[in-house]
């Protein structure tokens, strides 16, 4: 048997020696700490989480009543917004409608005071290319069917733009109204039929 010096360890192994030992103390110090903190906070731990899982239930339950009267008077609420929402196209072309068979009967009334206000004088000739700078007149009843037809042309026109002005505003509350408009749909025609109807 050959007896040997046993190496001498360094400063720094013996201080990595001590460290390894203090590092597994530490753990199982922190392990025993951790286990009584688990013991002693468990129990009011568990009576909060239970006191807490009653109350919210007791709350939960109280205001279940207020919750749905809530909700069912928001919906109310939602369902009367659309009905006043949805009237408002068929009022506007509604006044739309009456605006166009007005301004339809405002041309018929002026045509025929027109018409009334011709009535009055003595018809006179129609002023024609060939008789235009000669010296002889044409027939009074000439010029009068020359003035009528000067009113009449007039009076197309203002019902054509008007008709015209009336199916503008219908289409425009067509598109609007995204086809819940009939009505408006309908009054639009009418004026139109009416404003067609007024044109010679």
């Amino acid at each position: 048997m050959v007896f040997g010096r046993k190496q001498q360890r360094t400063q720094t192994q013996l201080l990595m020696d001590e460290l390894a030992e203090s590092y597994g103390h530490l753990r199982s110090a922190a392990g025993h700490v951790a286990g009584g903190t688990a013991e002693k906070l468990t129990p009011p731990y568990d009576r909060a989480r239970n006191a807490a899982s009653r109350s919210w239930y007791t709350t939960k339950d109280a205001f279940a009543p207020l919750y749905e009267q809530m909700r069912e008077g928001a919906a109310n609420a939602r369902k009367e917004q659309q009905v006043k929402k949805n009237r408002w196209p068929v009022l506007v072309g509604l006044l739309a409608a009456g605006a166009a068979v007005g301004a339809a009967g405002a041309v018929v009334a002026r045509r025929r005071r027109s018409a009334a206000q011709w009535d009055e004088y003595d018809p006179m000739p129609a002023v024609s290319d060939a008789s235009y700078g000669s010296s002889t007149s044409s027939s009074p009843a000439a010029k009068m069917a020359s003035a009528t037809d000067k009113v009449t042309a007039s009076a197309a026109n203002v019902a054509d733009s008007v008709s015209s002005q009336a199916g503008k505003v219908a289409d425009s509350l067509h598109e609007k109204s995204s086809g819940r408009g009939s009505m408006s749909d309908k009054a639009a025609r009418k004026a139109s039929d009416i404003a067609d109807d007024t044109t010679p």
